[in-house]
């Protein structure tokens, strides 16, 4: 209240100077010169605002063309050549003849009426499906990332897994020569199917785990945002072929699981172990390998893929 009662008094109070009331009379001097301009304000740098953090990233994945070729070269010699003398080197007889109880029971629940049409079906899943979902997704990845000079070795890597399956997968067939489901039920003779002692583990579902969890794998390491879509779409197609392989009267339900752990254990591990950033065992290519090798680039055109290098 103070306050406004001094306000109002200071208004009603006479001006100084004033004489019988009258305003004093204030002379008001002019000049030419311009009135000088107001100083600017002060200008504040704006403080300093935080960058977003960036997802960390892994470094480059251990790659070697005088290592990882020769390592891929001789699993898919054994593997092709167990494949192409097989009527030559597959055992004539059984060594493992007589299934269980258990794997027995298994296939009368799941063999299929038509078995050809599941046996059929696991061939397009196994070698078309499961690659083409693979390299797909990788392309995709790698596009998104601009990383076409690196796709070589995710490539190669994920091959290199499915190499080394395949040829562990055969050495196995042709050492324990277990009797196929078919031919314990319907017997038939060498000449008529070399294949009919090769039953344990399933090559098809090793080949099939090996191929999408390598591929999995490394967009992994590589902390790819697709990496989930590669685990979620690869792993069950690959228990898809298992399942048929059941269904189409070739394995029987340990050659399955058998398969199945071979080839999640080698395509999971041998891209980890030997090509991890920080805990692979693949010593870094020199700087000079590296110069020759990131000149091979894979790019893709509208007629299909340019494969461009300098070695």
């Amino acid at each position: 209240m103070l306050p406004f009662v001094f306000a109002v008094l200071s208004l009603l109070a006479p001006v100084e100077g004033d004489v019988d009331g009258e305003p004093e009379q204030t002379e008001v001097v002019t000049s030419d010169e311009p009135a000088p301009e107001p100083e600017p304000a002060p200008e504040y740098a704006a403080a300093p605002t935080a960058a977003p953090a960036e997802r960390a990233t892994l470094p480059d994945i251990r790659f070697r063309v005088a290592i990882d070729v020769p390592i891929l070269v001789g699993f898919s010699s054994v593997f092709f050549v167990t494949e192409g003398f097989k009527r030559k080197i597959a055992p004539q007889t059984c060594r493992w003849c007589i299934p269980g109880p258990a794997g027995r029971g298994v296939r009368d629940a799941l063999v299929w009426k038509d078995p050809e049409a599941a046996a059929l079906t696991s061939d397009i899943v196994a070698y078309a499906g499961i690659p083409a979902v693979a390299l797909t997704l990788t392309l995709v990845g790698v596009g998104t990332e601009g990383q076409w000079r690196r796709i070589h070795e995710d490539l190669l890597v994920a091959l290199e897994a499915v190499a080394v399956s395949g040829a562990l997968t055969n050495v196995i067939k042709f050492s324990t020569a277990r009797l196929r489901p078919y031919a314990y039920y319907e017997p038939v003779t060498f000449d008529e199917d070399p294949d009919h002692n090769l039953s344990f583990p399933s090559g098809h579902t090793s080949l099939a785990f090996a191929m999408a969890t390598s591929f999995a794998t490394v967009a992994t390491m590589r902390r790819r945002k697709l990496a989930p879509v590669f685990w979620g779409l690869g792993v069950p197609m690959a228990g898809l072929v298992g399942y048929l392989r059941m269904a189409g009267d070739r394995h029987w339900l340990g050659d399955v699981l058998t398969g199945a752990g071979l080839g999640t254990l080698v395509g999971v591990g041998l891209p980890w172990l030997l090509h991890h950033p920080r805990t692979g065992v693949i010593p870094r290519a020199s700087r000079r390998e590296s110069s020759a090798v990131s000149s091979l680039m894979i790019m893709p055109t509208g007629n299909g893929v340019v494969v461009a290098g300098r070695w």
